[in-house]
């Protein structure tokens, strides 16, 4: 679900669990773009949830991947956080996507704009 506040964006997810054969889940990127750019920004968090300050001229394409002593595991598949019309715009959306052939994250968007 994502709603818009001042051009901020929550992002919520389930917290992905190692297999036995895998190093334990130590933090999450967050890669983020524009939709018209090619290199996406990074952020680093080690709990299920982040706050993204995005202006709302824009579509933005969102991944999340796990990361761990073992290095990273596989991204979400990309979702897109539409450009936002107006000023009261609400909308929801909910995804889950493969991480690996075992684990999954499902996510849930909150944005709110108010200008």
């Amino acid at each position: 679900m994502w709603n818009t506040l001042n051009s901020k964006i929550i992002l919520n997810w389930e917290q992905v669990k190692a297999l036995e054969n895998e190093s334990e889940v130590t933090g999450y990127k967050v890669l983020y773009k524009k939709n018209r750019h090619s290199r996406p920004n990074v952020m680093e968090t080690n709990t299920t949830s982040v706050e993204l300050a995005l202006p709302t001229d824009e579509d933005y394409i969102i991944q999340i991947k796990p990361f761990g002593e073992g290095g990273e595991g596989s991204s979400s598949k990309q979702f897109t956080i539409p450009r936002i019309p107006g000023p009261n715009a609400v909308g929801s959306a909910s995804k889950v996507s493969t991480l690996s052939a075992l684990s999954t994250i499902a996510l849930s968007f909150t944005a709110r704009t108010s200008l």
